[in-house]
């Protein structure tokens, strides 16, 4: 089931991860660089891979394909190593990163055009979930406010345990 959500068009950034498509909205990307080398947390918590130096800061890298129950190598894919690249997202109160497999093109998408995924289509049941049809494919609308909720705690390395379990 799904609904039609109203509203007004926003820009937002089209990604390949595995074999879907997701967008994210420019104001909530702060920027995209290459992918470079991260830390394993032991025990971290589901969804996080684990911690990359940004700029002198350390931030989580999470892992979103945990997020949709995405595995490559059940989709046979083997990602262009050239044209990963890594979001860097800034929420209200958050900084976190997630690695693409590619970045597509940037697009304006009215808020009426996306629909909304009942709870039952969501794979992981965690995650409020809209979507967009553009041409031929179906693109996933990513929601930072969704997202760090279904992380279930704050990404805030200051608070101690935020990122193990």
């Amino acid at each position: 089931m799904s609904q039609t959500l109203g509203g007004t068009a926003q820009t937002y950034v089209i990604c390949q991860l595995a074999a879907s498509l997701i967008a994210i909205a420019t104001q909530e990307v702060e920027s995209i660089i290459k992918p470079q080398a991260y830390s394993v947390l032991p025990k971290a918590r589901w969804g996080i891979k684990g911690l990359i130096n940004v700029r002198g800061e350390a931030l989580a890298l999470l892992k979103l394909e945990d997020m949709w129950s995405m595995k490559r190598q059940d989709l046979h894919l083997a990602p262009d190593e050239e044209q990963k690249k890594l979001v860097i997202c800034k929420s209200a109160q958050h900084r976190f990163c997630f690695e693409v497999d590619r970045v597509h093109k940037m697009t304006h998408i009215d808020a009426g055009a996306q629909e909304s995924l009942s709870d039952q289509e969501i794979s992981t049941g965690k995650l409020q979930q809209n979507y967009v049809k553009l041409g031929d494919d179906i693109v996933l609308i990513l929601d930072l406010t969704s997202l760090l909720k279904a992380l279930g705690a704050t990404l805030a390395p200051e608070h101690g345990k935020a990122y193990g379990t």
